[in-house]
């Protein structure tokens, strides 16, 4: 007997086979429309009843048609936003960090109106200490199994994200939580799951020390200390990871729907009901290899063609283009963009020094008329600007650590 979990995260908004650099290419190997085929190929070929499918969030935010959906009233846009994760069919998700970044409002408007229930053990009413969204963990019967699922996100959430947008919550370590939950859930359950928008601070095979231990990461020390775990299903850090080690399978399904995790577990079961689990196999199923789903098409088609007419608006022209002829280098040796947009930080802040944020490794710089297309382009994510007051020492610090 098989049961079945396929696992997405890190969509960024990307509804459709896209990326926005042209308006008329549809054929990016990416887009939840095509994580969507996946996942009704995948139920088609093992039947619905014995596959469970999951996200670990980050989905609100970061792709041109997420920023232009954002601006709109809520009925309009984020409604057939979410209609379009409706349509994947979830059985349970995860909030991301980037889900945060349009405030409570917002969120909690797309965490309501989700088919799909959101589990968080790790976000908290900083009042009652009680998860702020969503359900403590949920079981789901797939298989003839009862599966059991916890969520969590990086607690890292509070260094990044604005005062306002986060009022009232506190977020607390997903191990510490975990540890708790996981011994609680165990013995009510067949399959253990573990749904962590976060990633791993050391290498899961070896241990090495992959970043500093700071916490926004703890998918090693959760795979290490909480045997209680069958499957781990991460994201955050976009990295492309399937395997099995010390008995729990691993998942982690790159970004912007280019891959769909999948767990394949092979297992008995006995007259008594009781389980057992023959063998574990994880494999990266790539989106780019099956058709986009016409059902998310048509749901967002009118908000793409939207969102495509607002990327080709002017808002402002240049006396020269500032363009950017190689990324990697542009962050090395300088560029004409990177200085432009150093000379307009110091302009508005009255600042000695200026650092900006490393910009997209596919930014092309502006042209003599910059689009919100080219803007969007250059840098997707929108970055607050801010005035720090540094001493000589910090500053040389700074320095030191981007040089090296």
């Amino acid at each position: 007997m098989k049961l079945v979990i396929l696992h997405s995260s890190d969509t960024h908004g990307f509804l459709m086979p896209t990326d926005y650099q042209n308006k008329d290419n549809y054929d990016a190997p990416i887009s939840l429309s095509r994580v969507s085929s996946v996942v009704k190929s995948e139920k088609e070929k093992y039947g619905a009843e014995n596959v469970l499918v999951t996200d670990s969030g980050d989905c609100l935010q970061g792709s041109p048609l997420a920023s232009y959906t954002q601006k709109l009233p809520e009925d309009e846009g984020l409604r057939k936003f979410t209609e379009a994760y409706n349509e994947v069919g979830y059985d349970a998700r995860a909030l991301g960090n980037h889900d945060f970044n349009y405030g409570l409002d917002y969120l909690s408007y797309y965490v309501d109106n989700n088919r799909a229930p959101f589990i968080n053990d790790n976000v908290l009413d900083a009042a009652t200490n009680v998860p702020f969204f969503g359900k403590e963990y949920t079981i789901i019967e797939k298989a003839g199994l009862k599966i059991g699922i916890m969520g969590i996100t990086t607690q890292y959430i509070s260094h990044w994200e604005s005062e306002e947008h986060i009022r009232g919550l506190k977020f607390v370590s997903g191990y510490d939580v975990l540890s708790k939950l996981a011994k609680k859930l165990r013995p009510q359950v067949d399959i253990l799951c573990a749904l962590y928008h976060g990633g791993f601070e050391s290498d899961p095979l070896t241990g090495e020390a992959t970043e500093p231990h700071t916490g926004e990461n703890e998918g090693y020390k959760i795979l290490t200390e909480i045997p209680e775990i069958d499957v781990f299903l991460t994201g955050h850090q976009h990295r492309r990871l399937n395997l099995v080690t010390r008995d729990t399978a691993i998942v982690q399904p790159g970004y912007r729907g280019e891959a769909v995790g999948k767990v394949v577990i092979d297992f008995d079961k006995d007259t008594n009901g009781k389980v057992k689990i023959n063998n574990m196999t994880t494999e990266l199923i790539d989106s780019k290899d099956y058709a986009p789903d016409p059902a998310i098409e048509k749901i967002v088609k009118n908000l793409d063609e939207e969102t495509q007419k607002w990327l080709d608006q002017p808002i402002a022209h240049l006396s020269e283009p500032a363009p950017i002829e190689d990324a990697i280098k542009g962050r090395i040796e300088g560029a004409l963009f990177i200085n432009l947009i150093q000379q307009m930080q110091l302009w508005f802040t009255g600042a000695d020094v200026s650092a900006t944020a490393i910009m997209s490794e596919s930014a092309h710089g502006f042209s003599k008329n910059v689009t919100m297309r080219e803007v969007l382009l250059n840098y997707p994510y929108a970055n607050q600007l801010c005035i720090v007051k540094l001493t000589g020492k910090e500053l040389k610090e700074i320095i030191e650590y981007s040089a090296g």
